[in-house]
């Protein structure tokens, strides 16, 4: 078993991502080298595994991927197994030729092209990664990803470095909100007034310090505007996928949708809010133990009263801490 190769096609989502991670670790453990093509502004999370061979900038333009394909058919990999569901990544892992390649079953060009199919559940959830590993007949020692991420010291002293200079002291309660899902996911977001009022009820009670993250400035000026008590650093669209890990692990709380976010601050363990609406946090919820969900049929369904409660007994365990 010792030196063989897997190569593994990546899907674009963050969240996708660490779900992907209990999938390396198993191939890792049982004795394969492991190359991943991912997203070249993921990449990060792959390397800072530490259970890869091997990450790939994932080729976006033609001639990008029939240089990939001859580059990597050179390796002669064992099993090839593709999550993205690209048409262009099929091709891509079609022209690599491993001798074994396993993916959702989903479409007929898939059905043509794989040599192994398995069911799909969807959305993407972990159930499916785990159904790949019992298909090549991998043995599974883990099936979350919390712990498998680590922070470099120096990301941690960069995210140090920047809250400081904009006012976070050591002893400062941090908490940090995430309110932004996909532009294809927008029915997972929570109204940007609730999170407003919810940081005004929370200043009101307890002295503490926030920070939003994310990309979509628009949100971050939309539920800005309404804040008007409390310390809030804006950092959305400032922080790279590295620098956003440092935050988080700054961070005494994290408030998010289900996102990819969430499942980032999930995997380091740090305590979490998430807010659920119809996606099933039973299938493609956070994974650490310091994570509560807080479900309903829609995200209009939650109200701010629900979510101080919770924001309350996390502040109360912290601070005994």
């Amino acid at each position: 078993m010792m030196g063989k190769k897997v190569l593994i096609i990546h899907m674009n989502q963050l969240g996708d991502l660490f779900f992907s991670l209990p999938l390396i670790y198993n191939l890792n453990r049982s004795g394969y080298k492991i190359y991943s093509i991912v997203r070249e502004n993921l990449s990060w999370i792959l390397e800072n595994t530490g259970l890869c061979e091997k990450v790939i900038s994932r080729p976006t333009r033609l001639k990008e991927l029939f240089k990939a394909a001859t580059e990597l058919r050179k390796e002669k990999f064992d099993i090839g197994i593709l999550l993205s569901f690209s048409f262009s990544m099929l091709l891509l892992l079609f022209f690599i030729n491993p001798r074994e390649s396993v993916g959702a079953k989903k479409g007929v060009f898939r059905s043509i092209l794989l040599k192994k199919k398995i069911k799909f559940t969807s959305p993407p959830a972990p159930v499916n990664n785990l159904s790949i590993l019992r298909a090549l007949n991998i043995h599974i020692l883990k099936t979350n990803y919390v712990g498998l991420l680590k922070i470099p010291e120096n990301v941690i002293s960069e995210a140090k470095k920047l809250l400081k200079s904009k006012g976070v002291k050591e002893e400062d309660f941090v908490i940090t909100i995430s309110p932004e899902a996909s532009q294809r996911r927008k029915y997972k977001c929570w109204d940007s007034r609730n999170f407003a009022t919810l940081v005004n009820a929370i200043s009101e009670e307890y002295n503490v310090k926030f920070i939003f993250v994310g990309k979509d400035q628009n949100l971050a000026k939309e539920i800005l505007k309404d804040i008007h008590s409390g310390y809030v650093i804006d950092l959305v669209g400032n922080t790279t996928i590295s620098l956003l890990g440092g935050v988080l692990l700054r961070s005494n709380l994290i408030i998010t949708i289900d996102s990819g976010v969430m499942h980032y601050a999930s995997s380091l363990e740090r305590p979490l809010i998430a807010l659920f609406g119809p996606t099933d946090p039973t299938l493609v919820g956070p994974q650490g133990q310091n994570s509560v969900v807080i479900k309903k049929k829609r995200m209009e369904d939650i109200t701010v009263k629900e979510v101080l409660q919770e924001v309350r007994k996390i502040i109360l365990q912290e601070v005994k801490k």
